[in-house]
């Protein structure tokens, strides 16, 4: 399911995934295993970027420019 709402600092991990499976991609190129993070399902992007030591900035826009992609589609 693709939405409109651009992905925040508090999104859950788990709805990225869930949306974007594309998104796991660009996780892993952040430095971010989240699919064997058991903490993924409910933990923000923001916590979870902080707990990888992962820009949040960088990895926000990355996001986003995967989401802009999958509504083009």
């Amino acid at each position: 399911m693709v939405t409109d709402a651009p992905i925040a600092k508090t999104t859950p991990i788990g709805d990225v995934l869930r949306m974007y499976p594309g998104a796991m991609a660009v996780f892993r190129a952040h430095g971010m295993d989240c699919n064997d993070c058991m903490g993924a399902t409910n933990e923000t992007l923001e916590s979870g970027a902080r707990m990888c030591r992962a820009d949040i900035d960088s990895l926000l826009h990355d996001l986003n420019d995967l989401t802009t992609a999958a509504r083009q589609e």
